[in-house]
């Protein structure tokens, strides 16, 4: 066992090793050095987080935060309660929701609302997506919305929601799509099918992923098989346009 007069300069050198990694960018073994020097000067643990706790709460550090959490457990609650203030005073939903998954990691009575928060944000994107889906040439803007939206609900919520495409096997199916309107999907068939489309007017467009644009009509080829994945364009409001599969 180390002696006590030697505890106090040891736990100093770990100490004095933490703040040079920290310093250097390395939390994780800055992390381990600061441990270590607790495991010979309780006190300075104690220290250390108070001075962690002052800095990343000025400067508004995740790390410093972090290890002061680690160093003082007793922290925890005052970390959170800073990180809840910081979503309350937040620029954005953005970072409100950011704020609030820190504050649950320190306080676990904040998860409900940081649940909450992020699923109103994710649900905000997606219905962001969905409006820009049907309006072509928006691609990008709707990827971007889906994205964020992925990142707050989940890939299986936004798949159900607003899949890429859509594959259809025999039955019968209906679309309404108003003025200028596209599908939210791409239409796909299972193989062996045949399927025709028709509304009151016809006053849509067969949209093809190579640009192709076709007008339907009562008498109106469609494409060759390998050309059919589309998404339908209204020229008119189209209440119901019926497609049928057999």
């Amino acid at each position: 066992p180390v002696k006590v007069k030697y505890a106090s300069e040891i736990a100093g050198f770990y100490k004095n090793a933490g703040a040079g990694r920290l310093n250097a960018g390395d939390v994780k073994q800055a992390e381990e050095f600061y441990l270590e020097a607790g495991n010979y000067n309780p006190a300075i643990s104690k220290e250390t987080a108070d001075s962690l706790f002052a800095n990343g709460k000025a400067k508004k550090d995740d790390n410093l935060l972090y290890l002061a959490g680690r160093l003082n457990p007793g922290l925890k609650q005052a970390i959170g309660d800073h990180y809840y203030d910081e979503s309350k005073n937040a620029p954005n939903a953005e970072a409100k929701v950011k704020n609030l998954a820190r504050a649950a990691e320190f306080d676990n009575t904040k998860t409900g609302e940081y649940q909450e928060s992020r699923d109103n944000l994710g649900r905000f994107h997606l219905d962001e997506a969905k409006k820009w889906a049907k309006t072509p040439g928006k691609e990008k803007v709707t990827d971007e919305h889906k994205v964020q939206a992925r990142k707050y609900l989940g890939d299986a919520k936004v798949n159900a929601e607003l899949p890429d495409e859509v594959t259809y096997g025999p039955g019968k199916y209906t679309f309404s799509l108003k003025a200028g309107e596209q599908t939210l999907h791409r239409i796909r068939f299972v193989s062996g099918v045949t399927f025709s489309i028709s509304s009151q007017d016809y006053e849509y467009y067969l949209a093809y992923n190579d640009g192709q644009m076709l007008k339907d009509g009562e008498n109106v080829k469609y494409p060759q098989k390998v050309w059919s994945v589309f998404k339908l364009q209204a020229v008119k409001d189209q209440p119901v346009i019926t497609m049928v599969v057999k």
